[in-house]
């Protein structure tokens, strides 16, 4: 059985982190804001509601991670 290589994801930036996850919480408010206007037009708006949730979540990671590079990168000598 041959081995298998990891492949090394690339360290972003901790401000592409927070700048990406700051743009996804922002959609995903504009998206449930979308949802809410269908919900008052007795329309199907469920599925725009998962979809804003799992930008808000992933928008709150992506800066989560962006804050906690920060920090190290702050720590690590120059």
């Amino acid at each position: 059985m041959p081995e298998k290589k990891e492949v090394s994801m690339p360290k972003l930036d901790w401000r592409f982190l927070i700048l990406t996850g700051v743009i996804f919480f922002g959609i995903g408010i504009g998206v449930f804001i979308y949802g809410v206007q269908l919900r008052a037009g007795e329309e199907n708006f469920s599925h725009y509601w998962v979809l804003a949730a799992i930008l808000v979540w992933g928008g709150a990671n992506q800066v989560q991670k962006g804050i906690q590079r920060k920090e190290v990168v702050k720590k690590k000598p120059s």
